[in-house]
């Protein structure tokens, strides 16, 4: 029996597969080698160019145009994106396209939604002169509180057109009271460089407002650029029997110029009034003293602040009260160098507080007192006998830094009788 070589019956369907794999292979690699070789080439955009000046059409918030926004604005019924909306339109109307938010904030103010309409009367207040004629509209709507908003968004913008003033000012005879408290400070801004302040003097009359007539005052003191229009309305102001008013008036008046009498007797008449307030209301939360700050704080009116300035030293510098608590000390004395000549009146105040037995003073005003005298110079020859003694070189008292003290005194003398004193007079 002969033997059979064993052969397995699936090699040659092996060979055959693979050999049909590999051929398939290789024609899709020429395929696909030739699709590439005939594919054109990718595409490139063409390069932006800068140099083309940038419209308003182009602008984009978000992503999203001025059109898209307003149509959300004016379509959409969920208050959020009527909110979104709105803040968009508010980017837009500061880029050129003013008139355009303002006539799609107009088609939403009478919306339920409170914050809806809150936030486009805010938008309105941005915007600017071009809001004005939809806000004097508002103005007379039935919503008191759309009325109120009206008002301070003109008071916001700033702009006194006639239909602006005429409105307000018949806002000031508001039925409601915050209507008429919001009237009266935008009317105060805008009515301050025009010659409308009829009206005015009838909001500071009301005594029955106080609102009203703080209103009008920091309204006017706010916007008003000093110079002498104004002045009787703030004098009339100082009249007030609420000290708010008083001092808001004091504040605008110290910036005035030029002076007038009239306006120098009132500050004296305030300052006397508010540093008897503070002595009256002291360590109490009480706005006091701060007329007297602000006195010794102005640096260019020295002729209408002098007096009043003046006559706080006095009572500061003679009162241990005073000098103990209040706060002001340090900025009255370089207030009062710069008056120089003119502070004479304050030396029998000054010569009080360099008493040499005075235990309540610091070392460091009394220089600061000394230098006053010397910046007043012979017109302060009152003070010669006190500086005397402080130019003696002996020691008059142990607890004080008699060199220091010595040295300011005898700069004083000199620049007083300009002569150098050795020591006490007889």
């Amino acid at each position: 029996m002969s033997v059979v070589p064993y052969r397995r019956p699936e090699s040659r369907g092996l060979r055959q597969n693979g050999l049909a794999t590999f051929c398939g292979s290789l024609v899709v690699g020429v395929m696909v080698g030739a699709a590439h070789a005939q594919a054109p080439p990718a595409r490139q955009d063409a390069p932006r160019d800068n140099s083309r000046r940038v419209s308003k059409e182009d602008l984009r918030y978000d992503g999203r145009s001025f059109h898209e926004w307003e149509w959300q604005l004016l379509t959409e019924l969920q208050p959020k994106r009527q909110l979104e909306a709105i803040e968009a339109l508010r980017a837009f109307g500061q880029k050129g396209y003013e008139h355009e938010v303002v006539a799609a904030l107009d088609r939403v103010l009478d919306t339920e939604d409170n914050r809806v309409r809150a936030q486009a009367m805010q938008s309105l207040a941005k915007i600017g002169a071009a809001s004005v004629p939809v806000l004097v509209k508002i103005l007379g709507s039935g919503n008191p509180a759309m009325r109120q908003n009206a008002a301070d968004a003109l008071q916001t913008v700033g702009v006194a057109t006639e239909a602006a003033i005429e409105a307000l000012e018949q806002a000031t005879r508001d039925d409601l009271q915050h209507v008429r408290v919001a009237a009266a400070g935008a009317l105060a801004t805008l009515a301050a460089t025009q010659d409308r302040l009829g009206p005015l003097f009838e909001c500071l009359a009301d005594s029955d407002d106080f609102d009203m007539r703080r209103a009008v005052v920091f309204g006017l003191a706010r916007s008003w650029q000093g110079g002498t229009e104004l002045q009787p309305l703030f004098l009339r102001a100082l009249a007030d029997d609420r000290w708010e008013v008083r001092r808001t008036a004091g504040g605008a008046l110290i910036k005035s110029a030029p002076a007038s009498p009239e306006v120098t007797e009132g500050l004296r008449r305030l300052v006397r009034d508010d540093l008897m307030h503070y002595r009256l209301r002291h360590n109490i939360d009480q706005m006091a003293g701060h007329v007297a700050l602000a006195l010794a704080r102005e640096e260019n009116n020295l002729d209408t602040v002098g007096p009043a300035l003046i006559d706080a030293a006095s009572i500061v510098f003679q009162d241990s009260q005073f000098y103990a608590g209040w706060g002001g000390f340090n900025e009255m004395m370089p207030a009062l160098r710069r008056l120089g000549p003119k502070a004479a009146d304050a030396v029998p105040a000054l010569v009080q507080l360099i008493d040499v037995d005075s235990v309540r003073v610091k070392d460091e005003h009394l220089a600061s007192a000394m230098d006053v005298l010397r910046s007043i110079g012979p017109a302060a020859r009152g003070a010669v006998p006190a500086l005397r003694v402080w130019a003696a070189p002996v020691p008059q008292n142990a607890d004080r830094d008699w060199e220091t003290l010595r040295n300011h005194a005898l700069k004083a003398l000199v620049r007083i009788t300009h002569d150098v004193p050795s020591g006490p007079s007889e």
